[in-house]
């Protein structure tokens, strides 16, 4: 084959993820001619793995093909004149994946430990992500970010300025790299850098102010509900600058964020004392959901059952009935999720307690398709029967639990 022929050829395979074959051609092609005709190829083998966030993949590529290429040199492609292949930027891209991966795994560990109140779990999946070991007091330290800051020093040796990808991706591993360590990493520094890069005539893209965004709402900055409306006004404050942009803000994900900004993350459903801000939240939730609607954005399933937790968090139960209501005249089905929601707000007052015990428990099997109850759900009934006092349903739940459960196990 010509060096076209297997340029074309790696092309092809790399960009059907058959990457074992589109390396086995590369060493190939070079074993028989000594050189890559083109660089395209090999941007596209490289692009596999970073999106994958296999940044040491990405590094060990690089280095074994670098006297074929030139890393930190944009190169027009034969095939698309409009590319640039910055091999630099493919790199950045694989580190910033990498740590995206893991934070993205934390905060969904997170939620679970917060809803089921256990410890952190480490699981199977994530056993072998190389960087499950980060730390607040080992991040700076860690080869991984060493690394990291090696590239950027290349980076900048090679390029006279930032170009709005190594900006953007800076900005995303500074973000990301705050749930890790926001005191040496805070927010308001990847502000900064998009000040800077807007001074530099560089236009954010939507993704990182919706990354920026997602940084707020997930930060262990505001990590008390006495920060939570700080977090919000920072929130709204970077939506304002989208709409600045000129930005479509017809998006249900960016108020999702919105909303999730308003959920103290660590205190929920609990009668913390901060009443005096229950009312300013409130407020605040409103607001957003006014938003939601002068830009015609619809609510789906999940932001409605953040609704519902939310009003669930302030304690304002009136509001949960009418969103419980409206997810039904929306034609949402409401699932073991809004139930769960619902029951465990309401677990902390007598009234809606005995809401849950009267009529809502009976509401499950007539939902379509019907919603069966797990054992969370028992125990979460069972404290409602605590806070009103009621010792009759109480012995029927465990009594059902214990036929159930004793049953299921034979």
């Amino acid at each position: 084959m010509t060096p076209t022929i297997y340029s074309e050829l790696i092309w092809a395979l790399s960009r059907k993820s058959l990457v074992d074959l589109a390396i086995k051609n590369l060493d190939k092609l070079i074993l028989q001619y000594n050189y890559i005709p083109s660089r395209e190829p090999l941007y596209i083998l490289l692009s596999y793995y970073a999106d994958l966030g296999d940044y040491q993949e990405a590094e060990y590529l690089i280095n074994k093909y670098f006297k074929f290429i030139t890393i930190h040199e944009q190169s027009e492609s034969s095939q698309q004149k409009c590319w640039q292949f910055n091999f630099s930027t493919i790199l950045m891209k694989a580190y910033v994946q990498a740590l995206h991966k893991e934070i993205s795994f934390r905060i969904k560990n997170l939620e679970e430990q917060i809803k089921k109140n256990t410890s952190l779990i480490t699981s199977k999946e994530n056993m072998n992500n190389p960087l499950n070991y980060l730390t607040k007091d080992n991040f700076t330290q860690s080869s991984f970010y060493v690394s990291w800051k090696k590239l950027l020093n290349e980076v900048k040796l090679s390029n006279s300025k930032y170009n709005k990808d190594h900006f953007e991706l800076t900005i995303r591993f500074h973000i990301l790299s705050n749930q890790i360590n926001h005191q040496e990493f805070p927010l308001n520094e990847a502000l900064n850098m998009i000040y800077e890069m807007k001074g530099d005539g560089i236009e954010p893209t939507f993704e990182t102010f919706k990354i920026l965004l997602e940084g707020h709402a997930n930060s262990p900055e505001y990590n008390s509900s006495k920060q939570t409306l700080q977090r919000i006004e920072n929130t709204l404050g970077i939506f304002n600058m989208m709409k600045s942009f000129g930005y479509d803000m017809n998006n249900i994900e960016i108020f999702q964020t919105l909303l999730d900004s308003c959920i103290p993350k660590y205190e929920r459903f609990t009668d913390i004392d901060f009443k005096p801000i229950r009312l300013k939240i409130k407020e605040k939730i409103k607001h957003i959901n006014n938003l939601i609607k002068i830009h015609k954005a619809k609510h789906n399933q999940k932001s409605m059952l953040t609704l519902l937790e939310l009003y669930g968090c302030i304690h304002s139960f009136s509001e949960m009935r009418h969103i419980w209501f409206d997810m039904f005249l929306s034609g949402y089905h409401r699932n073991l999720n809004f139930y769960k929601t619902f029951i465990k707000a309401s677990s902390q007052n007598i009234r809606e307690s005995t809401y849950c015990l009267d009529v809502l428990r009976h509401q499950m099997s007539k939902e379509y398709p019907p919603v069966y109850p797990d054992l969370e759900t028992y125990n979460l009934l069972l404290k409602c029967c605590i806070k009103c006092d009621d010792l009759i349903t109480k012995k029927q739940i465990t009594n059902h639990i214990m036929k159930h459960y004793s049953s299921s196990q034979k």
